[in-house]
């Protein structure tokens, strides 16, 4: 029994050496993932991407535990990333996403800490901006109007119906990502002045959007109805809610998507495009797309470049 106790001080010293010599001469120290991420988050906050880091990086919090970073496994990594997947994630959102849990552990060394496992980048695939016709438009609507017989009618899926309407409503008109949309709240949206005022980073920076009569109309309706909730879409006011309703009501709607996938996203595409096109300039846009660098902008820059060509033809013609 005393040689075994000996021989376990001995490995015991012997590990607390080598975890002490791990922190001093290589300084390496142990971090928990949450308290990682927080401090990541920190060193960002004021940039450009920092409303995208916290986005992708609550994903990673999300999916999973609060342990420390170097016990984080490798099939954890990659279950989270599947996950995401089935989540119906864009392969290049997913690709930012993967992107971000390597820039953590990059930033894990850079502070000496002890740094989890990283996994291959996935390449981002260029994608064709897809906009939709005003026909398309009409036929979207069509295909999830809630006052229309549809197979399985009943009241839960009416009110669903129109939830999704009023939804398609808002990312028309504002040409916000989804994630604005489903947490606005009615404090901002100010019917008095016709603004709806949307809050682009945690700084409180905000864009004043002006109403379309449209707009306005489908909020007065929504404000009778859930003033209470504090929430314009109280059933959506979830980063986790199922957006499946749009692919189906696409596939309804008999749309081809041989020229790019229609998803939700696709709405504020429709909403630069349609600005562009009705004489607005990159720098305007810019700012109602709440985009920090023009570059983002410049994805719509052939538009901008077409309508050019229409108004000097006019000028020719005239």
């Amino acid at each position: 029994m005393t040689g075994d106790k000996k021989l376990a001080d001995q490995i015991a010293l012997k590990i607390e050496s080598e975890f002490v010599k791990s922190v001093v001469i290589q300084g390496v120290k142990p971090v928990r993932l949450y308290e990682a991420i927080t401090a990541f988050l920190r060193a960002r906050k004021g940039t450009g991407g920092y409303e995208n880091a916290c986005t992708h990086l609550n994903h990673w919090k999300r999916l999973l535990a609060d342990k420390p970073v170097k016990d984080v496994q490798l099939f954890e990594v990659q279950e989270a990333i599947a996950t995401r997947r089935e989540e119906g994630v864009a392969h290049n959102t997913l690709s930012v996403f993967v992107t971000y849990w390597n820039s953590l552990q990059n930033f894990c060394k850079d502070q000496g800490w002890t740094a989890g496992p990283k996994v291959d980048s996935l390449k981002a695939i260029k994608t064709r901006i897809r906009v939709l016709t005003k026909d398309e438009e009409e036929k979207l609507f069509a295909a999830i109007d809630p006052d229309a017989e549809y197979r399985g009618r009943n009241k839960i899926k009416t009110v669903q119906r129109r939830d999704n309407v009023d939804l398609l409503i808002v990312l028309f008109s504002l040409g916000v990502r989804l994630n604005k949309a489903q947490m606005l709240r009615w404090s901002q949206v100010d019917f008095e002045h016709r603004v709806v005022h949307i809050k682009r980073s945690k700084q409180g920076v905000d864009s004043p959007l002006v109403m379309t009569s449209k707009l306005r109309e489908t909020l007065l309706r929504r404000y009778e109805l859930y003033r209470e909730s504090g929430w314009v879409f109280p059933t959506k006011a979830d980063h986790k809610v199922n957006t499946d309703w749009i692919r189906d009501a696409v596939k309804r709607a008999g749309l081809d998507e041989s020229a790019g996938k229609i998803t939700l996203h696709t709405m504020r595409h429709c909403f630069a495009t349609r600005l562009l096109r009705g004489g607005l300039s990159l720098v305007e846009v810019q700012a109602m797309l709440g985009h920090k660098n023009i570059l983002s902008t410049m994805v719509y820059a052939h538009v901008q470049a077409s309508s050019a060509a229409a108004r000097a033809a006019e000028v020719w013609e005239g």
